[in-house]
């Protein structure tokens, strides 16, 4: 069973193929013109300088390159949008997912496992005399204390070996300090889902514009009353926000961050106002 969220990225991956297919179509059509216009000029018929025909000649030739022009533009067109709808939904965990605490919460175990891992790893390494790559029976002994098959250790042993030998352990220590990183960043979006959670719908009209905190969409939107000036435009783009037209509001990520451009733009319009 699909969620809603699930049934957004089919729906987005349908629109996406939908105009990939209609900038093929017309990348077809403009080429097929092209062509026939082509083939109505004799092969290697020259321009007849001063002849009444030049005019024409020239027009033809150059509505024959636009049209080939524009049947390349609309094919790189076409393949974008499909390598686009081929990402939609590879893009990492997205905050929109009504999954997304769960599978962030699998996506940390996993992470933190392997940080267990590469510290057995990198212990047992130096408990076995810390074995060059061609030590076998140092490295046997590494697999004794870690249990790794045989294809895994060989691949540690390449490992130490690009990394030079008196290398600090197999795994150096920037990618437990990277592995730390991405653990703290993952554990920071777990408590941010929660609270966002557990938090209720915000619906409020400051003047300037109304507030509102769309916890079903996980979405900040700001509704004007008719079309900002340019200004303020300006100053929503530069906050993050996005116009969408099926809301008919100015948006963005309901997140901490999201809530504090909010509440920034109104402070600044209502400064502009007082």
């Amino acid at each position: 069973m699909t969620n809603n969220y699930e049934d957004k990225q089919a729906a987005r991956k349908e629109r996406l193929l939908e105009r990939a297919d209609k900038a093929e179509q017309r990348a077809s059509a403009a080429e097929e013109g092209a062509s026939s216009r082509a083939s109505m000029i004799p092969m290697g018929q020259p321009i007849l300088v001063g002849h009444h025909s030049e005019r024409r000649h020239r027009r033809d030739l150059e509505r024959i390159n636009r049209g080939f022009d524009k049947a390349h533009e609309e094919r790189t067109t076409a393949e974008e949008l499909r390598r686009r709808a081929a990402a939609v939904g590879q893009g990492g965990i997205s905050s929109d997912d009504p999954s997304a605490t769960a599978k962030l919460d699998e996506k940390l175990r996993g992470l933190e496992e392997r940080r267990e891992h590469i510290k057995a790893v990198n212990a047992a390494w130096r408990k076995a005399g810390k074995p060059a790559p061609d030590n076998a029976e140092g490295w046997a002994r590494v697999g004794e204390l870690t249990g790794l098959e045989a294809e895994d250790l060989q691949k540690l042993r390449l490992q130490v070996a690009r990394l030079g030998f008196g290398s600090d352990t197999p795994y150096p220590s920037y990618s437990l300090k990277n592995l730390g990183s991405e653990i703290r960043r993952v554990r920071a979006r777990i408590e941010e889902l929660k609270v966002a959670d557990g938090c209720e719908a915000v619906d409020e009209d400051h003047g300037v514009c109304r507030l509102v905190e769309a916890l079903d969409d996980n979405r900040v939107r700001l509704y004007f009353e008719g079309k900002p000036s340019s200004e303020v435009r300006a100053l929503l783009k530069r906050s993050g926000f996005r116009w969408s037209r099926h809301e008919e509001a100015w948006q963005r990520h309901l997140n901490n961050a999201g809530r504090y451009a909010a509440r920034s733009v109104i402070a600044q319009l209502k400064e502009v106002q007082s």
